[in-house]
């Protein structure tokens, strides 16, 4: 299930193509996923960057790293994607955008911006993730932080380099990781710069890691 943003003015056009009203959150919303192309136009508008729909669910990734100032092991945790819709607008006209859907791996992300706050207070209460200030590059953000001594984890380091933990180029990697599956109480549009791809290495993912399903928690 999509929110879609339906004008009153517009409201007959959406509703003879299928959208339904929520009359409890007051928004028009499209029910199935596979009918999201027809609504481009409350979805893409006049958009002239690419955007991404996320899904049903998202995954929180944990493993351990070395943390760099104490030289004690730590949690270390990253986000990624199983299904997604890219959408990309062609000549700034939303019936000419591609619509893309992605059922691999995303690689790892180190933020989502479309979760909820609340879920960013249990992430920091149960994974020691949170917004914290780093010196280097003179920026608050969300990342994780060493258990024992509280020092942030910087994002580069567990991402992006070619021993960084969630840069997953081996089995022995992949064998590292858990993947826990929480569910998206509906599927959220993500409108920001924030690009998803497809992991080379989805296939060694599915295989090797681990997979724990959370039920009992919607976001």
């Amino acid at each position: 299930m999509l929110y879609i943003n339906v004008p009153y003015s517009e409201k007959d056009e959406a509703k003879a193509l299928g959208a339904k009203w929520d009359s409890t959150n007051k928004t028009w919303y499209v029910e199935r996923s596979a009918d999201y192309r027809k609504f481009a136009k409350w979805i893409v508008g006049s958009r002239e960057d690419s955007l991404s729909i996320v899904c049903d669910y998202f995954y929180v990734v944990e493993t351990h790293r070395i943390c760099y100032k104490c030289g004690k092991i730590t949690r270390v945790i990253g986000f990624a994607l199983e299904k997604w819709w890219d959408i990309t607008p062609v000549n700034h006209n939303y019936n000419n955008s591609k619509f893309l859907f992605n059922k691999e791996f995303s690689p790892m992300q180190p933020y989502l911006n479309f979760l909820l706050s609340e879920f960013y207070g249990y992430l920091a209460r149960n994974y020691n993730y949170k917004k914290g200030y780093s010196k280097a590059t003179n920026l608050s953000y969300f990342a994780n932080h060493c258990d024992h001594c509280g020092s942030i984890q910087g994002g580069f380091h567990l991402f992006a380099e070619p021993d960084s933990p969630f840069f997953i180029d081996s089995i022995e990697k992949a064998r590292q990781l858990t993947f826990y599956k929480y569910k998206l109480s509906r599927d959220r549009i993500v409108y920001d710069s924030l690009e998803f791809s497809t992991s080379d290495y989805s296939e060694m993912l599915k295989t090797c890691s681990n997979f724990v399903n959370i039920i009992n928690y919607e976001v």
